[in-house]
């Protein structure tokens, strides 16, 4: 993995810039965050010794469809009274402790494919309540092709994705709040307290966020 150091005031831009010359086979960037998080995640992470062709494999024969029903929940099929606010930009461009810009960032360049193969390639995944690499790589490609969504920041628990064509309807945004609840449940229990809460964040908005206690 390759590292590229650039000013959190233009991450932003350079992400998209890095996003769209990228083609399949060439690197391509996602943002792990400021030194500190750079440090810890290249302590934490444990490289498949196949560069993660194991992984891809087993994600090729991997039933998303019924992974989902057994792990959704059946809570969240009604709008809530009250919405939440979308996300709006990345937020691991920001500290999560004053909520400030990150002055520095660091993305992170591997050759793949799919965007959704940096999870066979990192081997990411598999620890706590993390779903295994293979599982992240399957329920990627599968969102990939239902609303255009890639990954776009990594880092050692956190995993932000940018959508190109979030759903647009409030059913589709609950159901989706159902998956993504199922693939991450501290992003409600810890987070926004209810999956149709979470639904209503995720209609139209163009960034989704998960995290791992």
């Amino acid at each position: 993995m390759e590292t590229l150091s650039i000013a959190g005031a233009d991450a932003l831009a350079r992400i998209d810039q890095l996003r769209s010359a990228w083609t399949p086979g060439s690197p391509y960037p996602f943002l792990i965050g400021n030194a500190e998080e750079l440090e810890e995640f290249q302590d934490f992470l444990e490289l498949p010794s196949d560069e993660g062709v194991g992984i891809l494999e087993s994600a090729k024969t991997f039933d998303v469809e019924a992974w989902l029903t057994k792990h959704m929940s059946k809570a969240g099929k009604t709008w809530p009274k009250e919405a939440i606010l979308k996300q709006t930009t990345l937020l691991s461009l920001y500290d999560t402790r004053s909520n400030e810009l990150k002055p520095e960032v660091f993305f992170g360049l591997i050759r793949v494919d799919a965007p959704h193969e940096l999870f066979a390639k990192l081997g990411f995944g598999g620890w706590n309540d993390c779903p295994a690499p293979h599982v992240h790589v399957a329920l990627h490609r599968y969102w990939n092709e239902r609303f255009n969504a890639t990954p776009v920041a990594i880092s050692q628990d956190i995993v932000e994705c940018f959508v190109l064509a979030p759903p647009n309807e409030k059913a589709v945004a609950l159901e989706l709040a159902r998956q993504q609840n199922a693939y991450c449940y501290d992003i409600v229990e810890q987070g926004v307290g209810t999956v149709s809460k979470l639904g209503s964040g995720l209609l139209e908005s163009n960034f989704w966020y998960f995290w791992w206690d």
